[in-house]
């Protein structure tokens, strides 16, 4: 009985606690006795910066912006667009290529881009995109858009100086369905590969031809375009160079 009271009294004295009722738990009631968490250390230093990634894919053409003013020798039922092409020392990166629009007919760019290795010759062209376009299954709605193309000069070749001075006439129409997308008119002359060094001109004309009598089409766009490139690699991918050079002129009705 003593035992058993003592027992007793031991639970009902102030300040006194229980066990826990698992053995691997702590019961601490002094908050002196707690844990406290320590304030957080200071950032480090940023890492060095990693290596640049490749160079990704080129983006689509932008949109063409507003005509800007005519020059001063052009009157006020003219427009022109000049188009400047110039890279040298193997630096065309951003510089390839030059946009131009042909009023109520389309848009289109010229481009003067380097071989990068055995299966790619690179891009030196014309391209043009109608508005009035045809798809795989319709024709185009309004009209035929063609661009004709007078080409002066190409490939420079020591053993056959006149290939140089060779000129041609070429078609490029949109007129029947299964004709999707643009046309392009190719400055390189030769049919394997790229011209290692050429010097040639282009002149020609993008026009429309109405499927109906009826029909008001725009005014066409002449242009003349002046090229020059140097993708020889005797000594070394430094040397190569373009320059291009051109202007479209509209007149309008």
């Amino acid at each position: 009985m003593l035992i058993a009271g003592l027992g007793l009294a031991g639970l009902l004295l102030p300040g006194a606690q229980s066990a826990p009722s698992d053995p691997g738990q702590v019961v601490i009631d002094n908050a002196a006795e707690k844990l406290k968490r320590g304030k957080r250390g200071r950032v480090g230093p940023p890492g060095v910066p990693g290596p640049q990634g490749e160079k990704g894919i080129e983006g689509p053409p932008g949109r063409l912006g507003d005509q800007g003013a005519t020059g001063s020798d052009a009157g006020a039922a003219v427009t022109k667009r000049f188009i400047s092409i110039n890279w040298e020392n193997n630096n065309y990166s951003g510089k390839v290529r030059q946009n131009f629009v042909a009023p109520g007919i389309g848009e289109g760019y010229v481009k003067c881009r380097p071989p990068t290795g055995a299966l790619d010759t690179g891009e030196q062209l014309i391209q043009f995109f109608p508005y009035d376009a045809s798809t795989k299954q319709q024709p185009p709605k309004k009209w035929a858009t063609t661009m004709w193309t007078l080409r002066a000069g190409g490939k420079d070749d020591a053993d056959n100086p006149s290939r140089s001075r060779d000129t041609g006439i070429r078609t490029a129409r949109i007129d029947r369905a299964n004709q999707e997308g643009g046309f392009y008119e190719s400055m390189n002359g030769t049919q394997v590969g790229t011209d290692p060094v050429s010097t040639g001109t282009f002149t020609g004309m993008i026009s429309t031809e109405p499927f109906s009598p009826g029909t008001q089409p725009p005014a066409p766009t002449s242009f003349q375009l002046s090229w020059h490139w140097n993708f020889d690699t005797t000594n070394g991918e430094g040397s190569r160079r373009c320059f291009v050079a051109g202007v479209f002129v509209t007149e309008k009705g």
